[in-house]
C-alpha cells in the first residue's frame, strides 16, 4: 500500500508538472538543474534523459512549449512506442502496476499516433484487471470462430495490436478486409450506405491494410459517403469516356484505374486522354496562360501509369512553365500569332534572349523589324514623330538587326528627334523644349536648373535630352565622327544632376572614343565578356556591357552568373586565408549594378568576416552562435547571417522568426516605456529578416510607425476608440486594420474592418455611380489591398474595379457572361447520362405502363381494420384466428362457398403471414395487383420507345388499373395501367432542358452567392419571423455567410427549402448517441439504454441526408460534425457549400451552378431536381425587393 501510495504521489507530481509547463507563458524553464530557454536545449535535454518514460515526459514537456515543432511530435512517438514495448514486457512478466503507470504516461502524450493510443488502451485495460495479453494462438482461433467478417476483422486487428509479428493477424486482416469488401459492396448496391459505410471504415481502420484493397475502399466509399452507387467497370468506363473534356475525362479514367487496376482499358484511357489534354495544355502555354497549363501538366503527372515519352515531354514543358517561359517552339509560334508588327518584333527579341542559338528568333527580328520600319517611315512622313521614335528605338533595341535596317533606322530617328532678359522658369521651360536640337536644349535645361534648382522640369529635361544626345552621340560614334561624338559625350557629362546610368554610359562611351574606338554591339561585348579568363574580368566586362545595353539581359544574366562565380571564388580565398584577394573581389562584386539581393547580402556579410582577417564560419558554427547569443538581437543577427549564407538550412529561418517574435516583445516594452530609439532600433532589425511571418512584419510595420512618430501605440480599448472617432470610413478602415495586426485575437477589429469596408464600398459604389471613376477606382484598390478584409467583399469589389477602369456605370445590375468549353446538347446527354438523370415530381400522380411479359398478375385483397380472420368459411364455432386492427393486404388463393351473412356465402380462402385464412366477401376489397418479374421500365404510355420514368426492381408490387392494348414485345401487345406510387421520376428531355438552358426562368438563379448582401440581422430577423425553429437566428446567417463567404440571403431562401420553413424533423433536433463500437447512431426508445453522449443534433440544409434514410442519415452527420444548436449547423452548412460548392474548382457560386455545373456538367451536382434552382429563387427576389439599391451581380453561362 506504501508504494502503490507513494506511485499515486509520483504521479499526481507528474501530471500537475504536465499542467503547469502546458499553462506557463515564459520560454525559460528552471529543471534538473539546467536553464533550458530554447526548442534545441529542450530536445537535446530530452534525448540525454536515462529511460524512456524520463524521455517521453520530456518530450512531452517541449511538445507544450513549441507545440509546432515537429521534433517533439516525432520524439513523443518514438518514445511512445519504446516506453510500450517495455510495458509490455512487464505486463506480461506480471508487474501490471508498472505497466499501468507507463500505459498512463503514454496516454498522457499529445500528439500521439491513433495505433499507439489504440494499442496502450488495450492492453491497459487488461492490465487493470490483472490478466496478461491472451495467448496469439487462442486469439487466432477466436477470430476464425467469429460469426461474420466484420467480427473477425476486429478480433484480428485487436490481435495484431498485441502481436504485431506474428504474420497471421496481418494475413487475416488483409483476407477478412476482403470478404468484408464483398460484403460492403452488396450493401452499398441495396443502397444501405450507412451499412456499407460502416464497413469501409472498419477496413480502413486496419493497421497493415494491403494498398490495393485501401484505394479500392477509399473509391467505394466516397461514392457511399456521397450517397451514390459505385460503378461497375464498364460503367466508369463509358462514364470517362462520355466526360465533356480531356482533364474530367483523364481523372475518371485515373479512378478507374484505382479502382479497376487490371482493367487494360483504363491504362490506354489514360494516355490517349494524357496525350490529348498535353496538346490543350501546350496552347494555352503558348498564349502565356501558365497557370492553366501548369494546372493540367501536374494532372497528366499525377496519373499512375503514363507513357514515358509524354512524361517527358510534360516534364519539361512544366519546367518552362514554372519559370513563366514558353519553349522555344512555343515561343515561336506566339511571336507569329500576335496581333502587330510590334508586338511580334518584341515577341522575337524575348524568344532571341531565351534561345540565341536558335536562327528562327534572329530571322524573326529581321523580317518584322523591317515590316515595323515600313510602318514607322509612314507615321514620320505624316508628321506622326513619337509614333515613329517610338517605333524606331523598339526596333533598334533588338540585339540582333541587319546593319542596313539599322543605319536606316538611326537615320530616319535622328531626323525624328529634331523638329532670353531673364527668361522666367515658364519661359526658359518653353525656350528649351523649342531649341533646334538636342545639344542647344541640353544647354538650355542646364541654365534653367542653375536658374531655378528646385524646378523638377529642368532635372527631368537635362536627363531627357542627355539621354537623346547620348543616342544622336552614339549615331556619331557608330559612323566614326569621333569629335562630333567626343564633344557631346562632355557636353553630356558636363550637366549637374545627371542619371547615373547615363552618366556610365557616357562615361563609358567616351573611353572608347578617347581610345578611336567604335562602340561594340550588344553581341560584341556579350562575347567579350564570355571569352575573359576569369570571372573578374568576365564580371567587369558584363557591367560595361550594362551600362552601354541596359535593356539587354544577357548582361543582366551575365552580371548575377559571374558575380556568383566570383563569390565562390572569393569564399574559396577566404577560407585558404588569402583575405586580401576576397575583400577585392567582394568590393568588385559590390560594384556591380542590378546585383541579386541575395548575393549583395552574402558579398556584404563574408567581406565584413573577410576585413577582419576571418574564415566564413561553418553552418553549425553560426547555429550554434545563435543560439548561445547573450540576447535576442545578437542571436537574430546571427541567425540572419546563417540564413543568407546557409539558405537551405532550415534551422537559420526558424530561428530568425522565434527570435524576431521574442525582441518584438522587448521592443515593444521599450516601446511602452517611452524608449523609442531602441524600439525602433530593434524594429529595423527584425524588418531587416529576408525570411519573415507575414504577421510578424505587419505588427513590426505598425508600431514602428508609432515610434518614428514618437507614440505610444494604443491599447486594444483606445485603437477601437480611434477607429470610431476618425472622419471618414477610409480612415477608420486604416486603424480598424493597424488593430488586428497589434491585436489578432480580438474579433472586434476583424468585425469593424468589414464594417467599414462595406461602408466604404457603398460610398464607392456611389461614385462610381455618378460617374467619379477616379475616386471610385481609388477606394476599390484601397478595399483590395486592405489586410483583413473579408475575401467575399473583395471579391465583389474586383467586378466593379473592372467596370470603374473600363469607364463603365455602375448600374444597379452587372450582368457577366461565362463561356464553357460544352455544347447545351451535350450538356443535356451528360444528364441523360446520369444515374438518377434529372428528376421531376410533375408526374406524380400519372399512371405507369409496363408490359404484359415482365408481369405476374395475381388477386389480392384489402381487409380493413376490425374483421375477424377465421381458420373456416364460417361464422359459427370457435374459428376466429385474429381481428385485424388496421388495414391489412393479403393475398387471394380463392373463392370458396361457406355460411352464408346477410344471404351472401361467397367467401375468400387468403394467406396472411404464411397461413390459410377464410374472410367473408362482405369485408375484403378485391384487386388485381401486378408483380414485377424483374428490373422493369416504367413507361409514360403503352409503347415501348415511350419515356421512362425510371425502373423498379423485381418483387415490386403495384395495383392495376387496367389492361391496355400497345407496342407489340415478342409478338404480344398487353401492357398494364398500374397505379405507381412514387413522386418523384425521370423528367422527359423536354421537361429538363427549359430548366438547363440557363436562357429560360428566371435571371436570379444567376445571382453570385459568393459575397455578403451586409444587411443588419434585424433586417434578416424579418424574413425568418414565424419560421420555426430557424426564428431569430439572422446573426448566425450573417456570421456563417462572412466567414464562408456566402451570400447570408442565399443561405436562408435554402435552409427555409430544405426545413420545410424551419419545421422538419431534422431542423427542430434529432437525438443521437454512441454505441458500443463508439458509431454514432440515432437514439430509438429500444437503444437509448445502450447508448453513451447522446446529444440533440440539427441539420438546416438536409447535408448528409440520404434517400429513403434522410432523417437518420442526416442526423448522424450532423452529430460527427457537432452541430449541437441551430446556429452550429446553419454555420458548419455554410462551410460545407462554400468549401464544396460556391468556392470548390469549378466556381459554382450561382443557384444555376450549383444545380447544373457547367464547368463539369454531371459532376458535384447539388440536388436531382431538375427545379431546384428556380425553387429557391423567390424567395431570394423577395427579400432583395426589401432592400435599398442593392448592387445585383448575376452570371450567366454560355454553352459554346
Amino acid at each position: 500500500m506504501l508504494l502503490l501510495n507513494k506511485r499515486i504521489n509520483l504521479i499526481i507530481f507528474s501530471f500537475t508538472l504536465l499542467l503547469f509547463v502546458g499553462f506557463v507563458s515564459q520560454p525559460s524553464y528552471v529543471f534538473a538543474d539546467e536553464n533550458l530557454n530554447t526548442a534545441d536545449e529542450w530536445l537535446d535535454y530530452a534525448r540525454r534523459e536515462p529511460n524512456s518514460s524520463s524521455q517521453l515526459t520530456a518530450y512531452i514537456q517541449g511538445y507544450n512549449l513549441y507545440p509546432e515543432d515537429t521534433r517533439f511530435t516525432d520524439g513523443i512517438n518514438d518514445r511512445a512506442k519504446s516506453l510500450l514495448n517495455y510495458a509490455s514486457n512487464q505486463h506480461q512478466l506480471g508487474h501490471f502496476q508498472s505497466a499501468i503507470s507507463r500505459y498512463n504516461l503514454i496516454l498522457s502524450a499529445p500528439s500521439l499516433h491513433e495505433s499507439i493510443k489504440y494499442e496502450a488502451s488495450l492492453k491497459k485495460e487488461l492490465a487493470e484487471q490483472e490478466k496478461k495479453f491472451p495467448n496469439a494462438d487462442d486469439l487466432v482461433r477466436t477470430a476464425r470462430n467469429q460469426s461474420n467478417s466484420s467480427a473477425q476483422l476486429t478480433a484480428y486487428i485487436e490481435g495484431y495490436y498485441y502481436y504485431p509479428r506474428d504474420s497471421r493477424f496481418k494475413d487475416g486482416i488483409n483476407d477478412r478486409a476482403t470478404s468484408l469488401i464483398n460484403f460492403a459492396r452488396g450493401q452499398h448496391e441495396a443502397g444501405n450506405f450507412a451499412s456499407a459505410l460502416i464497413r469501409y471504415d472498419l477496413i480502413l481502420s486496419a493497421p497493415v491494410l494491403d494498398e490495393n484493397i485501401k484505394n479500392e475502399v477509399v473509391s467505394l466509399r466516397e461514392f457511399a459517403v456521397q450517397g451514390k452507387q459505385y460503378k461497375t467497370a464498364d460503367q466508369q468506363f463509358n462514364f470517362a469516356r462520355n466526360e465533356p473534356n480531356s482533364s474530367a475525362q483523364l481523372t475518371a479514367y485515373i479512378k478507374g484505374y484505382e479502382m479497376f487496376p487490371h482493367d487494360k482499358r483504363f491504362e490506354d484511357g489514360i494516355n490517349d486522354r494524357a496525350s490529348s489534354l498535353f496538346n490543350f495544355a501546350s496552347g494555352q502555354h503558348q498564349i502565356g496562360n501558365y497557370g492553366s497549363a501548369i494546372l493540367r501538366y501536374n494532372l497528366i503527372l499525377s496519373a499512375p501509369v503514363l507513357n514515358k515519352t509524354i512524361k517527358n515531354e510534360v516534364e519539361k514543358n512544366l519546367q518552362y512553365a514554372l519559370e513563366g517561359k514558353r519553349t522555344a517552339d512555343l515561343q515561336y509560334l506566339f511571336a507569329k500569332n500576335e496581333p502587330n508588327s510590334s508586338a511580334q518584333l518584341t515577341a522575337h527579341i524575348k524568344g532571341y534572349e531565351m534561345y540565341p542559338e536558335d536562327g528562327r528568333f534572329e530571322d524573326g527580328i529581321n523580317d518584322r523589324a523591317q515590316s515595323l520600319l515600313n510602318f514607322a517611315s509612314r507615321q514620320h512622313e505624316s508628321g506622326n514623330f513619337g509614333s515613329a521614335i517610338l517605333r524606331y528605338e523598339l526596333i533598334l533595341s533588338a540585339p540582333i538587326l541587319d546593319s542596313q535596317i539599322r543605319r536606316e533606322v538611326e537615320t530616319k530617328l535622328d531626323f525624328a528627334n529634331r523638329n532670353r532678359t531673364y527668361p522666367s522658369a515658364d519661359d526658359q521651360f518653353d525656350f528649351a523644349k523649342n531649341e533646334p536640337n538636342s545639344s542647344a536644349q541640353l544647354v538650355a535645361y542646364i541654365e534653367g536648373y542653375e536658374m531655378y534648382p528646385h524646378d523638377q522640369r529642368f532635372e527631368d529635361g537635362i536627363n531627357d535630352r542627355a539621354r537623346s544626345l547620348l543616342n544622336y552621340a552614339t549615331n556619331q560614334h557608330e559612323l566614326g565622327n569621333l569629335t562630333s561624338a567626343n564633344m557631346r559625350y562632355e557636353l553630356i557629362l558636363s550637366s549637374p544632376v545627371l542619371d547615373k546610368f547615363i552618366k556610365q554610359e557616357a562615361e563609358l562611351k567616351k573611353s572608347f572614343a578617347d581610345r578611336n574606338k567604335s562602340i561594340p554591339t550588344a553581341n560584341e561585348m556579350f562575347n567579350t565578356a564570355r571569352n575573359e579568363q576569369t570571372s573578374s574580368a568576365q564580371l567587369t566586362a558584363y557591367i560595361q556591357g550594362h551600362v552601354i545595353y541596359p535593356e539587354d539581359q544577357r548582361f543582366v544574366e551575365g552580371i548575377n552568373d559571374r558575380a556568383q562565380s566570383l563569390l565562390r571564388w572569393a569564399s574559396e580565398q577566404q577560407q585558404d586565408g588569402n583575405f586580401s584577394t576576397a575583400v577585392n573581389r567582394y568590393n568588385l562584386i559590390l560594384t556591380a549594378p542590378v546585383l541579386d539581393p541575395g548575393i549583395k547580402y552574402e558579398a556584404e556579410i563574408k567581406l565584413e568576416y573577410a576585413l577582419q582577417q576571418k574564415k566564413i564560419p561553418t553552418a553549425n558554427d553560426l547555429y550554434n552562435l545563435a543560439v548561445a547569443g547573450p540576447n535576442s538581437s545578437a542571436q537574430l543577427t546571427t541567425y540572419i547571417t546563417g540564413y543568407v549564407l546557409y539558405p537551405d538550412d532550415s534551422r537559420f529561418e526558424e530561428g530568425i522568426n522565434d527570435r524576431a517574435r521574442s525582441l518584438l516583445n522587448f521592443a515593444s516594452n521599450q516601446h511602452l516605456l517611452g524608449n523609442y530609439g531602441s524600439a525602433l532600433l530593434r524594429y529595423e532589425l527584425i524588418l531587416s529578416s529576408p525570411v519573415l511571418d507575414d504577421r510578424l512584419r505587419l505588427e513590426t510595420e505598425a508600431k514602428k510607425a508609432f515610434a518614428n512618430d514618437r507614440k505610444i501605440y494604443r491599447t486594444a480599448e483606445e485603437q477601437l476608440i480611434y477607429a470610431e472617432k476618425q472622419p471618414n470610413s477610409s480612415a477608420q478602415l486604416s486603424a480598424y486594420i493597424d488593430g488586428y495586426i497589434l491585436y489578432p485575437s480580438d474579433e472586434r477589429f476583424i468585425s469593424g474592418i468589414n464594417d467599414r469596408a462595406h461602408s466604404l464600398l457603398n460610398y464607392a459604389n456611389n461614385q462610381h455611380r455618378a460617374g467619379n471613376f477616379s475616386t471610385a477606382i481609388h477606394r476599390y484598390n484601397l478595399i483590395l489591398d486592405s489586410y483583413g478584409v473579408d475575401e467575399s467583399i473583395k471579391e465583389n469589389v474586383r467586378v466593379y474595379l473592372r467596370l470603374a477602369v473600363d469607364g463603365d456605370i455602375l448600374g444597379s445590375e452587372i450582368v457577366q457572361y461565362t463561356t464553357y468549353n460544352v455544347t447545351l446538347s451535350q450538356a443535356i446527354n451528360t444528364q441523360l447520362g446520369l444515374n438518377p438523370p434529372p428528376q421531376t415530381d410533375k408526374y406524380r400522380n400519372t399512371p405507369v405502363y409496363i408490359h404484359s411479359s415482365l408481369l405476374d398478375i395475381i388477386e389480392k385483397g384489402v381487409v380493413s381494420s376490425g374483421v375477424n380472420v377465421r381458420t373456416s368459411p364460417s361464422t359459427g364455432g370457435n374459428n376466429i384466428d385474429f381481428t385485424t386492427t388496421s388495414t391489412i393486404t393479403v393475398t387471394i388463393e380463392e373463392e370458396v362457398e361457406g355460411s352464408s351473412v346477410s344471404g351472401d356465402t361467397k367467401w375468400y380462402k387468403i394467406k396472411h403471414n404464411n397461413k390459410t385464412l377464410y374472410v367473408h366477401n362482405s369485408v375484403i376489397n378485391v384487386s388485381d395487383v401486378a408483380i414485377v418479374k424483374s428490373t422493369a421500365n416504367i413507361r409514360q404510355s403503352a409503347s415501348s420507345s415511350s419515356h421512362s420514368f425510371g425502373t423498379v426492381s423485381s418483387g415490386t408490387e403495384m395495383r392495376v388499373l387496367s389492361k391496355r392494348t400497345g407496342t407489340s414485345v415478342g409478338g404480344n401487345n398487353v401492357w398494364y395501367q398500374l397505379d405507381f406510387n412514387r413522386t418523384w421520376r425521370n423528367a422527359t428531355i423536354d421537361d429538363f432542358k427549359a430548366y438547363l438552358d440557363p436562357n429560360n426562368h428566371d435571371i436570379f438563379q444567376h445571382l453570385v452567392l459568393s459575397s455578403s448582401v451586409g444587411v443588419p440581422s434585424t433586417e434578416l430577423n424579418k424574413l425568418l419571423s414565424g419560421k420555426g425553429i430557424l426564428h431569430g437566428t439572422g446573426q448566425a446567417f450573417i456570421d456563417a455567410g462572412r466567414e464562408h463567404s456566402v451570400n447570408e440571403v442565399y443561405l436562408i431562401s435554402h435552409a427555409l427549402l430544405e426545413t420545410e420553413h424551419g419545421r422538419s424533423t431534422l431542423a427542430t433536433g434529432v437525438e443521437v448517441g454512441r454505441n458500443s463500437s463508439g458509431n454514432a447512431v440515432r437514439v430509438t426508445s429500444s437503444n437509448r439504454s445502450n447508448l453513451t453522449n447522446i446529444r440533440t443534433v440539427y441539420n438546416m440544409f438536409g447535408i448528409g441526408a440520404y434517400d429513403n434514410t434522410a432523417v437518420t442519415s442526416g442526423a448522424i452527420y450532423a452529430y460527427n460534425q457537432g452541430w449541437f444548436t441551430p446556429e452550429a449547423a446553419i454555420i458548419g452548412g455554410a462551410k460545407f457549400i462554400g468549401e464544396d460548392y460556391i468556392h470548390n474548382r469549378d466556381k459554382q457560386n450561382t443557384l444555376y451552378k450549383m444545380r447544373w455545373n457547367p464547368a463539369r456538367p454531371g459532376v458535384k451536382q447539388y440536388a436531382t431536381d431538375m427545379g431546384w434552382a428556380v425553387k429557391q429563387v423567390s424567395t431570394i427576389k423577395n427579400f432583395y425587393n426589401q432592400l435599398d439599391n442593392p448592387v445585383l451581380h448575376f452570371d450567366i453561362p454560355v454553352y459554346r
